[in-house]
């Protein structure tokens, strides 16, 4: 947690990826501890959150969009 705090302190991306599927909060719109949230976009937050390992890879998710492989450049 200190890393993910430190890296939305700086203001760069964060990513979650929770493969635990128990119930660890009362919300039913955020899957996760709210403080996790601080650092993802109001209106997406979708796209940074993974709960498949299958899912790291998706072009249309935000992961692959910064390691730039969702649109690959050409050379």
């Amino acid at each position: 947690m200190v890393e993910l705090g430190a890296a939305i302190a700086l203001g760069k991306p964060t990513f979650l990826f929770r493969d635990d599927f128990r119930r660890c909060t009362d919300s039913e719109q955020y899957p996760l501890n709210l403080m996790l949230f601080t650092g993802l976009l109001e209106d997406g937050w979708e796209r940074h959150y993974y709960t498949r390992v299958d899912e790291i890879g998706d072009p249309q998710k935000a992961l692959a969009e910064w390691a730039g492989v969702a649109n690959p450049t050409k050379i």
